[in-house]
């Protein structure tokens, strides 16, 4: 029985689990840095870190993760600066537990060293736009996830934003708020859809947001890869100029 907080697992049982599926030894600290939808955190050793992600599959479906994890391990073979993912003793990327009849995904990741991006840093937005770039390039160079990732399709993300939002406009009666939305979001697919000047479509990290990536001398180590697919990639764009829009950050 593990020692549960809120169904997040208690950072000893947890050293456990590692030990027990994972060629990973002499850990001396584990702690949880954040708790949601996935929870996560950093496992210590004597001589290195690791990440370590605990997915609920309700939320994320294993096959989609899999695929993932899948393309990051062949994209190693090309490109060595992101987060990638750690196999286990039975040489897969994905470890399951059950708690409370919730099934968990663990996924355990490579440390990302290095220290955040600097806003107000021309040089580092310089290496952040280049680093992009370059990972655009060599993914489309060897085709990386054309044939196991899941492609875009504009629908399948406005219907989960769409039932998002109505929830949260039903439940507060908003009805002249929830007409404009929905009438806006329809205008918005539809225009993407029908655009045929989207060519640029490959593999696209998908949350890019100015973050997710740390300075590492000129280069940068990318993570968080959750929401990877084969998109276009000016959808990877719109998400760096919406974190500076909501973020108040467009003067950087």
């Amino acid at each position: 029985t593990l020692n549960l907080i809120s169904l997040t697992i208690n950072q000893n049982e947890l050293i456990n689990i590692i030990k027990y599926n994972y060629n990973i030894d002499n850990i001396i600290d584990c702690k949880l840095l954040k708790s949601g939808q996935s929870d996560i955190y950093k496992i210590s050793t004597n001589n290195t870190y690791y990440i370590v992600k605990i997915y609920q599959e309700s939320f994320f479906n294993k096959q989609y993760l899999q695929n993932i994890l899948n393309t990051l391990y062949t994209l190693n073979d090309y490109y060595k600066n992101f987060s990638n993912p750690i196999h286990n003793k039975n040489k897969e990327f994905i470890s399951e537990i059950n708690i409370l009849n919730i099934k968990k995904l663990i996924v355990v990741f490579k440390y990302s060293l290095g220290s955040e991006l600097k806003y107000k840093s021309i040089n580092d937005s310089i290496i952040y736009s280049n680093n992009i770039a370059n990972f655009h390039n060599i993914c489309d160079e060897n085709e990386i996830g054309i044939d196991s990732l899941d492609l875009f399709e504009i629908h399948n993300y406005t219907n989960s934003i769409r039932k998002t939002i109505n929830g949260f406009l039903l439940k507060r009666k908003r009805k002249n708020d929830l007409k404009f939305f929905n009438k806006t979001i329809d205008l918005i697919s539809n225009q993407i859809e029908n655009d045929n000047n989207i060519k640029d479509f490959g593999f696209c990290h998908l949350d890019l947001h100015g973050g997710n990536a740390n300075v590492i001398g000129e280069h940068l180590e990318f993570y968080d890869f959750d929401n990877s697919l084969c998109a276009p990639r000016e959808y990877e764009l719109s998400v760096f100029r919406w974190s500076c829009l909501i973020g108040k950050r467009e003067e950087y």
